[in-house]
């Protein structure tokens, strides 16, 4: 067993598909042992399929992937009954660690909470439902919104 406070680094080349991220040129991990655990840092850049919050088109873009956990072992988990439930990831009886949570969880994370297909992206009519990035439509256009009605009656249109 390794001494607290030693290091390890490992960098695969390749891309691994991981549910669907698509980690490209490969992932670096970084692990420290720690007293009653291991503390793993994971640097990638994935590809991620999502879907426009303008268009509602399906897209494939790249998404920064950064993260760190605690492992703790299962075995020393099962050893201490009254050790109170804690946010870690386990290593498992083999004494192997598994870094597809951790790399889902921070591609979700690091994601953007409104992703764009496009900066210019135009979205879709309220009326139709017409992609305005490859179609026109045929809606008349209002200039207020319906829900805006009934205050500016109250308001005499000064709105």
């Amino acid at each position: 067993m390794s001494p607290t406070g030693t290091s390890s680094n490992f960098h695969t080349e390749e891309d691994i598909l991981i549910e669907d991220i698509l980690i490209l040129n490969g992932l670096t991990t970084d692990m420290l042992k720690m007293h009653e655990g291991i503390w793993v840092n994971i640097n990638g850049r994935g590809k991620i399929r999502g879907t426009c919050s303008r268009c509602v088109s399906q897209f494939e873009y790249i998404v920064e992937i950064k993260g760190e956990q605690e492992y703790v072992s299962v075995l020393d988990i099962n050893q201490y009954e009254s050790t109170p439930t804690v946010d870690v990831f386990l290593i498992d009886e083999r004494h192997e660690l598994d870094v597809e949570e951790l790399v889902r969880q921070s591609a979700i994370v690091g994601n953007d909470v409104k992703v764009l297909c496009s900066e210019s992206c135009k979205g879709i009519c309220a009326e139709c439902g017409t992609s305005l990035n490859s179609n026109n439509c045929e809606c008349v256009e209002r200039s207020t919104d319906p829900r805006w009605d009934a205050l500016i009656k109250l308001t005499k249109g000064k709105i």
